[in-house]
């Protein structure tokens, strides 16, 4: 009965008024002023108006609150949601200095029952909100048992919006467009709210970015608090629609003094804008984020899977090995081939076979069956004689690195004849176990204490990520979660902290878009894979496998697996490096490897007999995204000399500052249904002689329509040096630049242009690559352009000390190069007299080459 009646409620709701533009007169209480990014007002029943630099973003619609199975407002018929009191006060936290104003509200029985505030801070960039349970609400949820659909939709509602028009938000003309975020932070465009949280069950309609294609300012709305207890959706009212942001309805109760947080920002135009847009807001936005959590980026070297080039599974072994050998001895026959070609991974990312997830093969050719799931997650079910017989200990010190290893669903009762995890066994840990999913349970003493166990286990096996997925499965399947606040953050948290504990950090795979916000109060969250998985979704004919006639299929590539522009923003943001799952940089031998198909139309390993259309377009992409890198390829298939443009000899990646973004008039294109294809760019920056000197790189792939970058995609400063910039497309060699290199000059940054062709559809992945570089000395200098044999010519991790003398009649360049000792380093320039020189530097024993020119 109560979905009966709530759905009833909810989606056709009846209101005696509804919140309008605010007169003057009737402001109650307000923060900002015509010079604020940021304005609100607030009238006497609780309406609000939101201005973002003067003009009427959001009006405001009716709080909202679900008790005993019926939705309450202060704006419904019988005024079921009575204000009690006001207060206001000024304070400050992490993010700011701010003034907030709240509203206590009760129902007929109960004189204060909830608490809305708004904490509007004095940068006039951010207002949040908040909600506050003053008392046990019972009767919260939407239905029983708790489904995805129903947590998605929240049962309170602060702030809601109206979406018909009264504002920009919902305007028929000219109308807010967003950007909304689904499984793995997949980013949906639209003009809000047509199709906002319309492409699946899992989505909680968080982070909401929102973008005036008139003024071209933007904002971002979110969860600061209740990260997985707060999501936003759309509800309908004879007033029309309006958004509602709140906690989840597939809870049954809400305990006294729950609170959680939104918050709206718009950040400040930045120099020589009159506008904030999107890649600006957004970034300000995750800033805010981090500040009030007190975290940072992930630098480029937090953990060995950042840092150093790695090999995954994921790929040409996705559930498959070398006929005749256990995985073990697959991975040490990738490992020697790769060394002697003088490639060095830094780990190993073992995906879900090694536990079983699924049917995995057998040296004999046999097929063991899985668990539909994880059923144990440690070095007994990794001795399985087919897998890793020697241990995981032994195997790591065999590859001589440590491991990252793919963590999936928790079985429950029924999805193996095994039974739940025999973890479950243990009554100290608090397991619970449901048809389908199980976990100790994380209200209780016990689940801390067993995924501290687990994690000293492992950590002792050379565990040093691992890579959580599914987890947007594992939520909807256990009441568990759906229905008590605080248990899916609990859980997560009890893992995190425990991996950190032991050394272990963790990587994002499949998850709600929840867990990147998440992330900023994770000790070890530190990077997320951003694409869809490396695999081809190749369907094939019966017998597929059959070795007398192979179906061996065609040259794919997935475009959601390499065009990651629009995908990398948002986790970075929070403070994440954005992951390109792993990649064949050469021709795969599928003759050797095992081939599983039985029912399925899909074979094991799903690349069987498939090869890579566009395998440099990959490397390029994955090296560019400034997050993990990691070859897929068989025993002896890797393209060494493509895959070293993106490291040092040692396996250091070279990256650049940050992850690779759409241009900001991209966004626009794609919000409003104009996008063509794919831009990118980033950047090396490096400060000398009291100057900021800037390395730039531009990348398009599957443009329907040739374009030209300026120097306003780009944002380099007015006062920057002149600039020259060259070219690389899909099949030049990585070599040093020869005397037939092409350069363009370009005076001032406002000259510059960089033209982009467009690609077929058969050839969407035929990339060009634009580098710049700096011409110092106002153009009278020298030119550092870099490793060119590199993808990323300029980074960090192979230079510091940049510095020129200008002052001298001859202008001089110094910097310091470096490497691994014998590694030697092409390095190339252009003279102040405008010569091509290239010269090779070899590192020494100390690890670094000081550099003079001339």
């Amino acid at each position: 009965m109560l979905f009966n009646v709530f759905f009833f409620v909810a989606t056709l709701l009846h209101y005696s008024t509804a919140c309008s533009e605010i007169p003057a007169a009737d402001v109650l209480w307000s923060s900002g002023s015509s010079d604020s990014v940021l304005s609100i007002t607030v009238d006497a029943i609780g309406c609000y108006n939101i201005k973002v630099q003067e003009t009427l973003w959001f009006v405001s619609g009716p709080v909202e609150l679900v008790v005993n199975g019926v939705l309450h407002s202060n704006l419904d018929k019988d005024n079921s949601l009575t204000k009690v009191s006001t207060s206001h006060s000024q304070g400050s936290d992490a993010v700011g200095t701010f003034q907030e104003y709240s509203i206590t509200w009760g129902i007929a029985n109960n004189e204060k029952i909830f608490q809305t505030t708004f904490v509007a801070y004095t940068s006039g960039t951010s207002v949040a909100f908040t909600q506050k349970f003053l008392t046990e609400i019972d009767g919260f949820n939407v239905t029983y048992p708790g489904t995805a659909n129903s947590w998605g939709t929240p049962s309170s509602g602060f702030p809601t919006f109206d979406a018909t028009g009264k504002a920009l938000l919902g305007a028929k003309s000219n109308g807010l467009g967003y950007v909304s975020y689904g499984e793995i932070g997949r980013p949906r465009f639209g003009v809000f709210p047509t199709g906002f949280k319309s492409g699946g069950n899992e989505e909680d309609g968080v982070p909401l970015a929102l973008l005036d294609p008139t003024s071209k300012n933007a904002a971002m709305l979110s969860p600061s608090a209740g990260f997985y207890d707060t999501v936003f959706g759309t509800v309908s009212s004879d007033e029309g629609v309006h958004l509602r942001c709140g906690v989840i309805g597939s809870a049954l109760k809400v305990p006294q003094n729950f609170e959680t947080q939104v918050l709206l920002h718009v950040s400040t135009p930045p120099a020589g804008k009159k506008y904030s847009g999107m890649r600006n807001s957004i970034m300000g936005w995750g800033s805010t984020l981090l500040r009030k959590y007190n975290k940072q980026r992930a630098p480029a070297d937090v953990n060995v899977q950042v840092e150093r080039l790695g090999f995954s599974t994921v790929g040409h072994y996705f559930y498959g090995i070398e006929k005749g050998m256990t995985a073990e001895q697959t991975l040490i026959s990738v490992n020697k081939v790769a060394r002697s070609q003088g490639l060095h991974f830094g780990y190993f990312l073992i995906d879900s076979f090694w536990y079983k997830e699924g049917d995995v093969p057998c040296p004999n050719g046999s097929t063991a069956p899985g668990y539909s799931g994880t059923w144990r997650w440690d070095d007994t079910i990794a001795r399985d004689t087919m897998m890793f017989p020697s241990g995981l200990k032994e195997l790591s010190s065999s590859l001589n690195a440590p491991f990252a290893m793919h963590m999936g669903l928790w079985v429950g009762a029924k999805n193996t004849a095994a039974g739940p995890p025999p973890y479950a066994k243990n009554e100290s840990w608090g397991w619970v176990v449901e048809d389908t999913a199980s976990l100790p349970d994380p209200s209780k003493a016990g689940s801390p204490l067993f995924w501290d166990w687990l994690f000293s286990q492992m950590s002792s096996n050379n565990l040093t990520v691992y890579k959580l997925d599914h987890s947007q499965q594992q939520m909807p399947q256990m009441q568990l979660l759906l229905n008590h606040v605080g248990n899916t953050e609990a859980w997560l948290r009890h893992m995190a902290v425990a991996a950190h504990k032991y050394g272990v950090q963790k990587q994002y795979g499949g998850h709600i878009s929840s867990g990147f916000l998440h992330s900023v109060t994770l000790p070890n969250a530190d990077h997320a894979r951003v694409s869809d998985d490396y695999i081809p979704g190749y369907e094939r004919k019966s017998g597929a496998c059959n070795t007398a006639n192979p179906d061996y299929g065609p040259s794919v590539s997935a475009k959601g697996n390499v065009l990651l522009g629009f995908e990398t923003l948002y986790p970075w943001a929070v403070g994440l490096r954005p992951y390109k799952d792993a990649f064949f940089s050469g021709n795969q031998t599928w003759g050797k490897t095992t081939c599983l198909q039985g029912t399925s139309p899909y074979t094991k390993p799903e690349w069987w007999g498939i090869q890579e259309t566009f395998p440099e377009l990959q490397v390029v992409v994955s090296a560019l995204t400034a997050g993990p890198v990691a070859s897929g390829d068989g025993v002896g298939d890797i393209n060494a000399n493509l895959v070293k443009t993106t490291c040092m000899q040692d396996g250091i990646l070279l990256k650049p500052d940050r992850p690779a973004f759409a241009l900001e008039s991209s966004w626009h294109d794609m919000i409003f249904g104009k996008g063509t294809g794919e831009i990118t760019e980033t950047y090396t920056s490096m400060s000398g002689n009291g100057n900021n000197y800037t390395w730039h790189y531009v990348l398009s792939a599957a443009c329907k329509a040739a374009q030209n970058v300026s120097n306003d995609d780009l944002d380099i400063p007015k006062s920057s040096e002149p600039i020259v910039a060259w070219k690389r497309q899909y099949g030049d060699s990585f070599t040093p630049l020869s005397s037939n290199t092409s350069f363009k000059r370009f005076a001032t940054p406002s000259s510059l242009i960089l033209p982009l062709p467009a690609q077929s559809e058969e050839g969407w992945g035929f990339y060009t690559l634009w580098k710049t570089a700096p011409v110092t000395c106002d153009g009278k200098g020298w030119t550092l352009l870099g490793e060119t044999d590199k993808i990323v010519s300029v980074s960090k991790q192979r230079f510091s000390n940049f510095t020129c003398d200008c002052q001298a009649d001859s202008p001089t360049l110094q910097l310091v190069l470096r490497g691994s000792p014998g590694e030697q380093v092409n390095l190339s320039f252009l003279s102040p007299a405008s010569v091509l020189i290239n010269k090779v530097y070899t590192v020494g024993d100390s690890g670094i080459v000081p550099v003079t020119l001339p």
